[in-house]
């Protein structure tokens, strides 16, 4: 039986004893995460599907492609010849060499779930290259979004299978529709993490379009740099002047 085979009955009592706390029977299908150690090299997540090469360029001899949200050990960069609209780093995998625009680098960090959810919730940081979560009051169920490296989700209850797996409730804080994930795919974000940076200090951000670089400032004085991926037509990145209230 697969995940998208339980029935009706079985998902909604699934959740039913979520709402109550109580512990759940075991879901089928979503395990393939549960082992994940710690990286022995750098990690990088496909946004997209991506040819590599034997050498850091197109015009090298093509050796294969991976599928969107592959995920590969970083063994090398070097700069190479850009394809057209991407940059000029790329990264060596055990298969060959890829551009980096469309590699996000992650890690595997497992975490201690909690039981202990506040009232209204926390907010929780996945610390995994992705994880599948499941719809919340579907008549069977289904897949709901995949969690990526590094986003944050509102956490607002949480509870055991019968394996003694811990799973949370995450609220989608667009449109309220809930979902189950793996609880040890996420960290707690603290409170010191959420305070404000500098206050009093003047603040801007600057985005080089053209670089796909994004620098933050403070009073004038650059104090954090990193890449972007905007989007990939000029229509998609509104150029001007915004501001943050």
């Amino acid at each position: 039986m697969t995940a998208e085979d339980i029935s009706r009955k079985s998902f909604l009592k699934i959740t039913g004893l979520l709402a109550a706390g109580l512990a759940l029977p075991g879901i089928p299908g979503v395990s393939s995460l549960a082992g994940l150690a710690a990286p022995s090299s750098p990690l990088g997540r496909l946004a997209r599907s991506l040819r590599y090469y034997e050498e850091p360029s197109t015009t090298s001899k093509e050796l294969g492609y991976y599928v969107t949200d592959t995920v590969v050990d970083l063994l090398e960069e070097a700069q190479g010849d850009p394809p057209a609209g991407m940059n000029s780093t790329w990264w060596r995998s055990k298969d060959g060499w890829l551009n980096s625009s469309f590699i996000q680098p992650v890690r595997k960090d497992l975490n201690t779930p909690r039981l202990d959810v506040p009232a209204g919730g926390f907010l929780a940081e996945v610390t995994v290259p992705f994880t599948q979560s499941w719809r919340v009051g579907e008549d069977r169920q289904k897949r709901g979004y995949r969690y990526y490296y590094g986003t944050t989700h509102w956490v607002v209850s949480a509870s055991l299978d019968r394996s003694g797996e811990t799973w949370y409730v995450v609220q989608d804080d667009l449109d309220q529709r809930q979902f189950l994930a793996l609880a040890r795919h996420f960290r707690t974000v603290s409170a010191e993490e959420l305070a404000p940076i500098s206050p009093g200090v003047e603040k801007h951000i600057e985005i080089d379009l053209a670089r796909q670089a994004l620098t933050a400032y403070e009073a004038g004085k650059a104090v954090f740099s990193a890449s972007v991926a905007s989007g990939r037509l000029k229509s998609s990145t509104p150029v001007g002047e915004f501001r943050v209230e």
